[in-house]
């Protein structure tokens, strides 16, 4: 059988991180024959460009929302999308219905990426005989997690004492001019310091969180600080795994975080503010519950509490809708299948 040919740009950034493993899982496994090449173009964010069987031109974009263009508002960011970023196929991470509107007269499909997180891959050599005629291929150094794919996985578990998770950062809105995105910020740091307080008066020694140190962490709930030796990725990934319930909020851009794609890749059951982003195959009921209050996410908790066996088939949801959707080779494989075939 012909392997699949697929030359991949590459740009330095851990959104892009799930996309460069998924590939290099299927050049090991024999599936495809794998080149990259340096990214070209001036805009430092994560997408890029992917060429199948010299033909085929896809992009995939792990930006956590509908943000093209710094300091601009979603209408004039989606016009831009709209005139820009020509392909045949173009893969969203931050996808929802509102897209296709922006897609009249264009050739390329729009398809939903699923939802992201950053992981380790192997370094990227680069074939740059172009650029330098004295050098055949160079290591460029970047970012890469320590963190492999399999570290985050695991199996639905029917623990006798259910656990409960959420740990989170804020986000300083004094970072940011834009009225718009400072209340953004401004919302989520409110909401997560609640929903902590609420869940540790709620169900005390069975809930486990709090927020990361920071100087804007101690001025405004200094008492919810986690101390740092626990929020260090490794021990965050094993104490998601000691933990059977998950809560989720929105991110910036109103993005599903990294920590979605974790509690997924865990088989968690999980517990989140209603998605802006979807995903057609992510179902809420099935693989999530939602919650837009505090008295919202306390009640969804007890539903799953108070139910073994609707926690554990909210798990095993999780743990198929990963190895089908979501485990990085999947990813990429039902990608190229879907330019392929089409």
């Amino acid at each position: 059988m012909k392997k699949i040919s697929c030359i991949v740009e590459y740009f330095n950034s851990p959104h892009l991180s799930q996309i460069y493993k998924g590939f290099q899982i299927l050049e090991k496994k024999g599936v495809i024959d794998l080149k990259f090449i340096k990214k070209t173009g001036s805009l430092n964010k994560p997408i890029i460009s992917a060429w199948i069987n010299n033909d085929i031109h896809i992009i995939y974009d792990t930006l956590d929302g509908f943000n093209w263009i710094d300091n601009k508002s979603t209408e004039e960011n989606l016009i831009f999308f709209q005139n820009n970023y020509h392909c045949d196929h173009y893969f969203k991470r931050s996808y929802n219905s509102n897209l296709l509107k922006y897609n009249h007269g264009s050739q390329r499909t729009i398809h939903d990426l699923e939802f992201n997180y950053d992981m380790s891959y192997e370094y990227v050599s680069l074939d740059i005989k172009r650029l330098m005629k004295d050098t055949a291929c160079k290591y460029l150094p970047f970012y890469n997690s320590s963190i492999n794919y399999k570290d985050f996985e695991y199996y639905p578990n029917k623990n006798t004492q259910p656990k409960i998770l959420f740990s989170a950062r804020l986000w300083n809105p004094d970072d940011v001019k834009d009225g718009e995105t400072r209340l953004e910020r401004e919302v989520i740091n409110s909401n997560r310091i609640k929903y902590i307080r609420e869940c540790k008066k709620e169900f005390g020694a069975i809930f486990t969180g709090g927020l990361q140190d920071s100087e804007l962490s101690r001025k405004l709930a200094k008492d919810l600080i986690i101390p740092n030796k626990k929020t260090s990725k490794l021990s965050y990934v094993k104490t998601v795994k000691e933990h059977d319930i998950c809560i989720s909020t929105l991110g910036l851009h109103k993005s599903n975080g990294w920590k979605f794609g974790e509690y997924i890749a865990a088989s968690r059951a999980i517990i989140s503010e209603p998605l802006f982003f979807t995903s057609q195959n992510f179902i809420e009921g099935k693989n999530y519950l939602e919650a837009s209050s505090t008295d919202a996410l306390i009640n969804n908790i007890y539903k799953i509490i108070d139910n073994t066996d609707y926690k554990y088939e909210m798990m095993l949801n999780n743990f198929r809708y990963y190895n089908q959707y979501l485990r990085p080779d999947i990813l990429i494989l039902n990608s190229l299948v879907k330019a392929i075939s089409s």
